[in-house]
């Protein structure tokens, strides 16, 4: 991502024109698309071969009237959930990759901060979800499809909060 010397000096000043307001904002969508792949490409495979199995196994044992018992050691107050991902299980994955590679994207130190986290919850978030509605495509279930406009307006965020970190950075 390439910013200009005049688009640093304003952000040093506490401001931010439009146009680093879109080249921010189409690096918060690559983030979220680069993340969103390679989660999918790891969980997608497991929950078709689990969800295959398991009508595989249905079918197994409907067909030849036998019984089979699945045993399952599971927390009591928590269902275990094979079709869907968590944005906490998103943030683990991602640790501190985030905000070490926006600083290395951006060529200035990050350090982590209540801005850095924001921002990782913000983006753990958004690939949470559209990892859970292709998910929800390979598993046939029913989907809620939400609004398009609340990326935007998640986008917005993760861009203040990229402005927040760039304005430490600068500082």
């Amino acid at each position: 991502m390439d910013m200009k010397e005049s688009q640093w000096a304003l952000l040093a000043m506490g401001h931010v024109d439009s146009d680093t307001v879109i080249l921010l904002t189409d690096m918060c969508h690559n983030i979220i698309q680069t993340v969103y792949h390679l989660v999918l490409d790891v969980v997608a495979p497991q929950v078709y071969g689990w969800t295959w199995g398991q009508s595989f196994n249905e079918s197994a044992s409907d067909h030849n009237k036998a019984s089979v018992t699945m045993h399952r050691i599971e927390s009591p107050h928590q269902e275990r959930n094979f079709h869907t991902v968590t944005e906490d299980d998103v943030q683990a994955s991602l640790g501190d990759s985030l905000h070490l590679c926006l600083g290395e994207m951006l060529d200035v130190a990050v350090e982590r901060s209540d801005n850095t986290n924001q921002l990782l919850q913000l983006v753990a978030g958004e690939v949470a979800k559209e990892v859970n509605r292709k998910l929800a495509d390979i598993t046939q279930l029913t989907s809620s499809r939400q609004a398009e406009g609340l990326l935007e307006s998640l986008t917005g965020d993760m861009v203040y909060h990229v402005v927040k970190i760039l304005e430490t950075c600068l500082a």
